[in-house]
C-alpha cells in the first residue's frame, strides 16, 4: 500500500475500523495453526466422565486419601500461591517440536512431521481449548493429587488414530493391579460400557464392550454404573513422587495435611477475632454486696446481648460494679506469628519455590535474590518442565508413529525423528557454561564441537580439533621446529586433531624460528592459520 493511500485510509477510519482490521489480521494469522473442528477431527471416541464421581467396588484400587480434603487445603493462601507460580512457569515456557537429529532439522520429512505435531498439540480437541489450558488442568491435578491424566481419544475407523487430547479428573482413575503387583491386569470375558461418540459436531452415547483386553485403569462414573475401563497405552498418567509401599503417590498437600488444617483454623479464629471487635470469651462477675436482684440481673444481660450483637464498639458500656477474667490465651503467650512463619516455609520448602519468587523481598541482598531464582528453577520449576518433556515424548508423540494392529499413527512405520522440546534458557545457566566451556577449552578437555553439540549447535569443519592446541597452534609448530624427533608429525596430529595428511601444510605455512624476526613470524604464523581454517570451511 502507498504511502498516500494510507493517509487517506488513516484519515477516513475511524479507530473502531482500525481495530477491526488488526483483528482480522490476527483471526488470518491464527489460522495457520488452528483449523475447522469437522476438517481436524474425525470421527471419534470420546472415553471418560466429568468430575465428582461415585466409586463403584471391584475396579481398580481405591485411592486412600481424602481428595476433596486435599483440593480444599491447596486453596489456602501458601500452597496457593506456589502452586499458581509453578503452574504459570510451566505453562509459559516456550516449547517446540524440533528434529531429533540437529542435521535434519531442515530435512522435507521432517519438517511436515514438525508442523503436523505442532498443529496437532495446538488444537488438541473439539472443546475450543488451548494446549494451556490442558497444561493447566493437568499440572493442578499432579501438584495437589500427585496424579495427573492426559486422556487420548482415537477415530472410530481405521486406522483409528489418535485425534484428540483431553485433561481428567486424576482422582477419578483408579490403576488396576495384578496379583503379582505389575500394572495392568488381564479381564476375561465382555464387560459392557458407555461412552460419547462425537460425529460431525453430534455427540451419542453408545455401549460398547471389551473382551479379552488388558485393563490398565477405571474411571469411576458420576452415577452408579459400570466404570469406564481404559487400557494401558489410552492415558498418559504422571506421579512425581511414586513410592513402593503404595499404589499411588504421596503429594506435598497429603504431608502438609495436618499444618494446613492448622493454617486454616488459625485464619478462621483471628476472621473471628476481629469481626467481633477483639471480644474474646471471658467471664464477667458481678459483684454480690451490690444487692443485685433477678431484675436487675436481665435488664443487665438484656443490654449485654445487645452491645455483643451490634459489635459496633469493643467497649461496653454498664452502671453495675463487677469484673472481667479471659478464658482465652493471649496471642504473645503462645507466638502464633512466629509459628506460622515456620509452617509457611515448610510450605514452600516441599514446593522448592522460593520466598523471592513469591515477590517476598524484605531483606533480600541482590546476590541472595540470585541464589534463590537458580535454586527455584533447578529444584522446582525444571523438573516439572522435563518430567513433562519425557511424558509428551514417550507417550504423544509416539502415538504419531505407531504401528499396530489395532490403531496406527498418520507415520506408521516411519521412524520417529522429531521430539517435544522446552527452551530452558537461563541466563545465569548460559554465564556458567561459558566459564566451564572456556576452561574446558584451555586445557583441551573438549572440543569446540563437542561443546556445540551440547547446545544443540551445528558443527564446524575446525571444531574437532584440539582447541587447546588452536589457541597456541604456533607454540606447538615451534615446538616441533625446535625438537622434530620429540614432537614428529604424528605427535603434532595427534596434539592438535589435524588430520595427518594435513600436518606438513599446516607446518610448511610456519616459517622456521631462524627465518624471521619474533614479532613478524608471530603475525604470519597467526595470518596463515586463519587462511588454513578459511580453506577448511569452504
Amino acid at each position: 500500500m502507498s504511502s498516500i493511500r494510507k493517509a487517506i485510509r488513516n484519515a477516513v477510519l475511524t479507530d473502531e475500523d482500525k481495530h477491526a482490521i488488526e483483528v482480522v489480521k490476527k483471526v488470518n494469522l491464527l489460522k495457520k495453526w488452528v483449523g475447522s473442528p469437522v476438517e481436524s477431527f474425525p470421527a471419534t471416541v470420546i472415553k471418560g466422565y466429568g468430575p465428582k464421581f461415585v466409586y463403584m467396588p471391584g475396579y481398580g484400587h481405591k485411592r486412600t486419601t481424602n481428595d476433596r480434603e486435599l483440593r480444599g487445603l491447596a486453596k489456602t493462601p501458601t500452597p496457593a500461591a506456589c502452586i499458581r507460580r509453578l503452574i504459570n512457569d510451566v505453562v509459559s515456557t516456550e516449547w517446540q517440536i524440533i528434529a531429533s537429529d540437529p542435521k535434519k532439522q531442515k530435512d522435507t520429512k521432517v519438517k511436515e512431521h514438525i508442523d503436523h505435531i505442532t498443529l496437532r498439540i495446538r488444537n488438541p480437541n473439539k472443546n475450543q481449548q488451548s494446549f494451556r489450558q490442558i497444561q493447566t488442568s493437568f499440572l493442578e491435578d499432579l501438584l495437589i493429587l500427585d496424579a495427573g491424566v492426559l486422556v487420548k481419544s482415537y477415530a472410530t475407523l481405521p486406522p483409528h488414530q489418535m485425534t484428540q487430547l483431553y485433561a481428567r479428573d486424576g482422582s477419578s482413575f483408579l490403576k488396576e493391579i495384578d496379583e503379582f503387583g505389575n500394572f495392568g491386569k488381564f479381564y476375561e470375558g465382555k464387560h459392557s460400557f458407555s461412552i460419547m461418540v462425537d460425529r460431525d459436531d453430534k455427540k451419542t452415547p453408545e455401549y460398547r464392550t471389551i473382551e479379552d483386553k488388558r485393563i490398565g485403569y477405571w474411571q469411576h462414573a458420576t452415577m452408579r454404573r459400570m466404570p469406564v475401563p481404559f487400557e494401558p497405552y489410552e492415558i498418559i498418567y504422571t506421579s512425581l513422587y511414586p513410592n513402593t509401599y503404595e499404589v499411588y503417590g504421596m503429594s506435598n498437600i497429603q504431608i502438609l495435611q495436618l499444618r494446613l488444617k492448622t493454617l486454616m483454623a488459625s485464619d478462621i479464629a483471628l476472621e473471628q477475632y476481629f469481626r467481633r471487635g477483639e471480644i474474646g470469651k471471658a467471664l464477667f462477675s458481678a459483684d454480690v454486696e451490690l444487692g443485685m436482684d433477678d431484675n436487675t440481673w436481665k435488664r443487665f444481660k438484656g443490654r449485654l446481648d445487645e452491645e455483643i450483637k451490634d459489635e459496633s464498639s469493643p467497649i461496653i458500656t454498664t452502671d453495675q460494679k463487677g469484673s472481667v477474667t479471659s478464658l482465652q490465651l493471649k496471642r504473645r503467650d503462645i507466638q502464633w506469628l512466629e509459628q506460622q512463619k515456620e509452617y509457611r516455609l515448610s510450605i514452600l520448602a516441599l514446593f522448592n519455590v522460593t520466598p523471592i519468587m513469591l515477590g517476598w523481598t524484605e531483606d533480600v541482598p541482590k546476590a541472595t535474590e540470585q541464589t534463590q531464582r537458580e535454586i527455584y528453577l533447578r529444584k522446582g520449576l525444571w523438573p516439572l518442565l522435563k518430567l513433562f518433556e519425557y511424558k509428551m515424548n514417550m507417550e504423544y508423540i509416539t502415538e504419531f508413529f505407531r504401528n499396530d494392529e489395532d490403531h496406527s499413527g498418520k507415520y506408521a512405520g516411519e521412524p520417529m525423528d522429531v521430539v517435544f522440546s522446552y527452551d530452558l534458557y537461563d541466563p545465569l545457566e548460559e554465564q556458567h557454561w561459558l566459564e566451564r566451556s572456556e576452561v574446558a577449552a584451555k586445557s583441551g578437555i573438549k572440543t569446540i564441537n563437542e561443546m556445540r553439540k551440547e547446545r544443540r549447535m551445528e558443527p564446524v569443519s575446525w571444531g574437532d580439533y584440539n582447541p587447546a592446541a588452536v589457541l597456541a597452534i604456533q607454540q606447538f609448530a615451534q615446538g616441533h621446529f625446535m625438537a622434530p624427533d620429540v614432537i614428529t608429525a604424528k605427535v603434532f596430529s595427534d596434539l592438535t586433531g589435524i588430520p595427518i595428511q594435513d600436518v606438513d601444510k599446516v607446518l610448511g605455512e610456519f616459517p622456521k624460528p631462524t627465518e624471521e624476526p619474533e614479532k613478524k613470524r608471530e603475525e604470519s604464523a597467526s595470518e596463515k592459520w586463519e587462511n588454513y581454517k578459511e580453506s577448511k570451511t569452504d
